[in-house]
């Protein structure tokens, strides 16, 4: 534990870095075009190479040294930030520089991830999946609570060259967390070998999942859970700033970020309940219940209260199911099945950050104007104007997923996921390598 508690406080800190620069770097963007479709097309940029690369990323997780790789992928990323530092500092940033360099960080990300994560189950008892799971969610909470507020006081005093200097040092606090330790890997006969190809490695993580229909059908709904999340926070912004100030924006996303906080800290101490996947499905149709509410009216208060719990529930949800992945799956293809799941959920990412804009700007906003097709029969509830389309796109996307997540409950294999599947991790396993290099 305290190996984990040493790796996960530096990843803490950098995850941080990296919202505030993200956050800085997403007003600089529309503040430059007014576009919610090139600021969407930003966050495309993120998610395109992680979700090319994920499948090989999975299989050097599991064939190569973990720690390594680690150090390799944040090495990339603080490069990524350098290279925006100097393009800031010289004057010559352009919009087009940061797709290059995002996509960078996107790869980097993408080696990281799997390496981090398979690392966990061997360093932790399967009793403290859950409260680990809501661990790893505080670094997100904390970066969405911060990351806005800070932006906020320090773009103004020290601007985006400033930001992306504390992104760079909290790179190199990472970096040294990591040099000091050592991570457990699976026993030498369980790890792939050098013979068989990469990709016929990360093949044998698919296999596993398609045999197991219930975690297909939580792999599958959780997909859908991202398409829901991905819209929200990629037109919030643009949403309240529609009818409100950058400052209001900021006091919503971090009260977004108090909710994950909330959510993550709830996990983090919580015993976690034995049934794991009805917690995931119960929380499910409140999230969508808060989504909806998120678009219900232009109102400050209402939309940060709402998005809140939506980012609340959040966490509950992904500690729950990531305890049924580490409990089900074998240590050894932790790394591959790791980042399959990551290249499914992250499959959906591009075409909803690309239908997020469009839809906003060219199908829900016209129906919201005043004097549209929808302006008198839901204007009545919603409201009409500026941003009330992103809200009607709001209210019924929350109204899907609760749907779905009553529909899940129905089928007999995910239902009864926690029961019928056995477990490949023991009461009480955990690495026994850790420690000092």
């Amino acid at each position: 534990m305290r190996t984990f508690a040493l790796v996960w406080a530096g990843q803490l800190v950098s995850t941080v870095g990296s919202g505030l620069s993200a956050f800085a770097i997403g007003i600089w963007v529309y503040q430059q075009t007014r576009s919610a479709t090139l600021f969407a097309t930003i966050a495309l940029a993120a998610s395109l190479p992680a979700l090319l690369s994920g499948p090989l990323a999975g299989a050097v997780a599991d064939r190569f040294d973990r720690r390594k790789l680690m150090i390799a992928a944040d090495s990339g990323a603080a490069l990524g930030s350098l290279t925006l530092l100097l393009l800031v500092s010289s004057g010559s940033l352009e919009l087009w520089h940061l797709y290059p360099v995002i996509a960078f960080g996107s790869l980097c990300a993408a080696f990281q991830w799997p390496a981090y994560d398979a690392s966990i189950t061997l360093l932790i008892p399967k009793r403290h999946f859950s409260r680990v799971g809501g661990l790893l969610s505080l670094g997100p909470a904390i970066s969405n609570i911060s990351a806005p507020l800070m932006a906020g006081f320090l773009l103004q005093p020290i601007g985006l060259q400033g930001i992306l200097c504390i992104d760079l040092a909290t790179y190199f606090f990472a970096l040294a967390t990591l040099l000091g330790i050592r991570l457990p890997a699976p026993p030498p006969s369980d790890r792939p070998d050098g013979g068989e190809g990469l990709m016929r490695q990360a093949l044998q993580g698919w296999r596993f999942i398609r045999q197991h229909t219930g975690l297909q059908g939580l792999l599958i709904y959780f997909a859908g859970i991202n398409i829901a999340l991905r819209w929200v926070t990629i037109l919030l912004v643009p949403m309240v700033l529609s009818y409100s100030t950058s400052s209001a924006a900021g006091s919503v996303v971090s009260a977004g970020g108090l909710g994950m906080l909330a959510g993550s800290l709830f996990m983090s101490v919580a015993k976690g309940a034995q049934r794991k996947i009805f917690s995931v499905l119960g929380s499910g149709a409140l999230f969508g219940v808060s989504l909806a509410c998120v678009g219900l009216r232009p109102s400050i208060p209402l939309t940060a209260a709402a998005f809140s719990v939506v980012l609340f529930l959040f966490p509950v949800m992904k500690a729950n199911s990531q305890a049924i992945w580490r409990a089900k799956v074998p240590p050894a293809l932790q790394g591959r099945v790791t980042a399959l799941r990551t290249t499914v959920l992250g499959s959906v990412e591009p075409p909803a950050y690309l239908a997020a804009g469009p839809l906003a700007d060219y199908f829900f906003r016209p129906l919201m104007q005043e004097g549209g097709p929808l302006a008198e029969p839901i204007g009545r509830i919603l409201g009409v104007g500026p941003g009330r389309g992103i809200g009607l796109m709001f209210v019924l996307v929350g109204l899907a997923v609760s749907l779905a997540s009553v529909l899940a409950c129905l089928a007999p294999r995910l239902r009864s996921i926690d029961i019928e599947l056995p477990d490949a991790v023991g009461a009480d396993d955990c690495g026994s390598a850790a420690g000092k290099p």
